[in-house]
């Protein structure tokens, strides 16, 4: 140990000469506790955003190395701090008891207490507190404990931790972005903990506004691009898809025009930790999660496509340069992801984000990971760097624990090796983690702060279903012919069913289907495609304590699902037209035109399931989709062919004048055959359609496959009337 702290501080001389000629601003950092080299400590990641070490603290340092305690964690800590836009001010996030006695080990170590959102004044150092615990669960699924979330009594419903106000950034026109899980929701899956979703609120803490129904699983750390859009992480587990994985996606600040940045296509990865250069790039950190407490590889992509492309390759990443890493064993071993975004490219190829300690540099020292980048003037990046494993698994060692230090990447030039980063400050005794350049935002991106769209205008003007005031939206795409939802790897070892997935199986990636890209049901052609249905999807309210809590996942949601989520039928909409001679109406690419427009209620979850003729499901978005009040989405393009040129819904039938959305609001449409077998559709009242398996499922096994799958007639030794080998169902 100690030749290597002597090799390090030869290699990174402490406020060389280089970073006072690179660095002539204040940063704002916070100062996690530390070990030493055998004692791990405790992160903020996407496994657990929560969670920090006690005594962090919120420190201004200057150029000249002298630095001063801003706000003291005490028993408790801060993190996230953010700097507003005319760079006065810092936002920051303050954990009150982060003791081991403030912690319900019950639920994850979830603070009693939460964490609320104050900013504090850099010249007078006046802070504001802009959250106070508030709490808006949904009223009619619980009993709830209004006084006190954090409670665990059985007279109330509480969550047993509190409410966790979390990622504050500035918003153009005066408002800051967060996220909050005052909602009381918990993801589907469990490897995040507890759902936290995107709010807007005024700079003063007042009208919090929920802007984003579509973080049914969870949302991190929102972060403001040049052009007004909010960039932030998401947490991408929707129905069978692997439960570890992470996406960076934007979305306007009023929760409008939501799209993928990074899809999270990277088989058990995390994108997390995203900022914006002074040249318009965008820098993530790519980590394994937990393991690699939020450490891991940058990469850098621009914020949208050269002129005339598609923003994404394809699928199959057909064309995309490998994304260059150095694997733990020492080698390069560039890899690609489905979807990958054009222009993306390794920052940092000599190690690598994965679940493995990272690889042994020249030196004979392991090279580190990265975390916390951040933009600085000059096109500088600040970053988070610590040498050593950087991951918690004996792959094959865990130690040195991390040392993480404040470094600068002059110009976000590409690494190639650690020699290249500008030391800024690195205390043996603590971690240091967050930088972030008191500069105005002006100083880095050349403007007063970002462009600033309109707030949720819905004045009637973007469709004439949609009166001012609605609380409706519609939705709709050009086409379904144009579509990608195919596996997009089967190994060659596991292709035993012609490129398939097999059914129901345990192999660890014996495909990518349904796991992390595509969603095919099986073996069909464009030819069998006939209509969408639209499903809404309730999350899941957190009745962890109190009345109706318990159920099969221990979270007070008493139903079984794959997805771990409700899921109800909005409506079935068939695709094809056809003309008075009953000839298929054609759309400009000469395909049978499957384009569609529907009105649905606003602000709520809601995916896609495209169905053959029977009503069998063929593919499904496992993702979560919205529209706003008065928002209309039909410029997909397609059905999820991110890698296509978009097919104008306007040159289409459904964008035709005249043409008048399916109104799913007050009725729901459903695929049925007529007497002579033809398929038509059936109109049932308004409100959404459930699907239980004991009242709807059973029985149709009982009657069409019991008879030949039997305790008593044992075809292909399938069993179907033999219920205790299903739970009793």
């Amino acid at each position: 140990m100690g030749f290597l702290l002597l090799l390090l501080i030869a290699l990174f001389a402490p406020l060389s000469s280089t970073h006072a000629a690179l660095v002539n601003y204040d940063i704002v950092y916070v100062r996690q506790p530390r070990y030493g080299d055998n004692t791990n400590t405790i992160w903020p990641e996407v496994f657990h955003p929560a969670r920090l070490d006690p005594g962090a603290d919120l420190v201004l340092l200057r150029p000249d190395g002298s630095s001063e305690v801003l706000v003291a964690g005490g028993n408790g800590g801060v993190t996230d701090p953010f700097i507003s836009f005319d760079g006065e001010w810092c936002y920051y996030v303050l954990f009150p008891d982060l003791r081991q006695s403030g912690l319900n080990s019950q639920r994850g170590d979830l603070p009693y207490k939460g964490s609320d959102i104050y900013k504090i004044n850099l010249q007078t150092r006046q802070i504001v507190r802009l959250t106070s615990q508030e709490f808006t669960p949904n009223t009619g699924a619980g009993k709830w404990n209004y006084a006190d979330p954090s409670s665990t009594g059985w007279q109330k419903t509480g969550l047993g931790y509190g409410i966790l106000n979390l990622g504050p950034c500035p918003v153009p026109g005066g408002k800051i972005a967060f996220t909050s899980n005052r909602n009381a929701h918990t993801p589907p899956k469990g490897y995040t903990n507890p759902t936290l979703q995107l709010f807007v609120m005024d700079e003063d803490g007042a009208n919090a506004t929920f802007i984003a129904p579509i973080n049914i699983g969870s949302a991190l750390h929102p972060t403001p691009l040049q052009d007004g859009r909010l960039m932030f992480s998401s947490y991408e587990s929707q129905g069978l898809r692997d439960q570890r994985m992470w996406g960076i996606w934007s979305i306007w600040p009023d929760g409008r025009v939501w799209e993928p940045v990074v899809s999270a296509f990277h088989s058990g990865q995390a994108f997390h930790f995203a900022t914006q250069l002074s040249d318009g790039d965008i820098v993530v950190v790519d980590y394994y999660n937990l393991n690699n407490n939020g450490f891991g590889a940058l990469f850098r992509l621009p914020p949208h496509a050269p002129p005339g492309q598609p923003q994404f390759y394809s699928a199959f990443a057909t064309g995309a340069p490998g994304l260059d890493q150095t694997v733990g064993a020492g080698y390069h071993y560039p890899f690609t992801i489905p979807f990958q975004p054009r222009g993306m490219y390794g920052m940092t190829p000599f190690t690598h984000p994965q679940d493995e300690a990272a690889p042994v540099g020249t030196n004979g020292v392991r090279v580190g990971k990265f975390t916390h980048p951040s933009s600085a003037p000059n096109n500088d990046l600040l970053v988070v760097w610590t040498p050593g494993p950087a991951n918690d698994l004996n792959r094959p060692t865990t130690l040195p624990e991390y040392d993480a230090g404040l470094y600068l990447i002059p110009g976000s030039i590409t690494l190639t090796n650690v020699s290249q980063l500008v030391l800024i400050k690195n205390d043996p005794n603590y971690n240091e983690a967050w930088p972030r350049a008191v500069v105005t935002w002006k100083a880095v991106h050349g403007t007063d702060e970002p462009v600033k769209f309109p707030w949720l205008p819905n004045d009637g003007t973007a469709h004439p279903d949609l009166p001012p005031g609605t609380p409706y939206g519609i939705v709709g795409t050009s086409s379904f012919y144009k579509r990608e939802s195919f596996p997009g790897v089967v190994p060659s070892w596991s292709n035993f069913y012609d490129g398939l997935d097999s059914f129901n199986t345990s192999e660890n990636g014996q495909s990518s289907n349904w796991e992390y890209q595509g969603s095919d049901d099986g073996k069909y052609s464009n030819s069998e495609i006939h209509a969408v249905r639209i499903i809404a999807m309730e999350p899941n309210s957190h009745r962890s304590y109190g009345p109706n809590s318990g159920g099969p996942y221990n979270d007070g949601n008493h139903y079984v699902s794959h997805a771990r989520e409700r899921l109800r039928i909005l409506g079935e909409i068939p695709l094809r037209k056809f003309d008075t001679n009953g000839a298929p109406i054609l759309d400009p690419e000469g395909n049978p035109d499957t384009s569609f427009m529907a009105k649905i209620p606003a602000d709520t979850p809601f995916s896609f399931q495209m169905l053959d003729k029977d009503g069998l499901l063929l593919t499904m978005a496992q993702t979560w989709h919205q529209v706003r009040p008065g928002e209309v989405r039909n410029n997909c393009g397609g059905c999820h062919a991110h890698s296509q040129q978009q097919l104008l819904i306007e040159n289409t039938f459904a964008g035709k004048p005249g043409y008048k959305p399916i109104d799913l609001t007050r009725m729901v449409t459903l695929l049925t055959r007529t007497p002579g077998g033809q398929p038509t559709l059936k109109t049932n009242p308004p409100g959404a359609v459930n699907v239980e398996f004991l009242r709807d499922i059973r029985p149709v096994l009982q009657r069409s496959c019991v008879p030949c799958h039997s305790t008593t007639n044992v075809s292909g030794n399938l069993v179907l009337d033999d219920y205790t080998n299903y739970s009793g169902l």
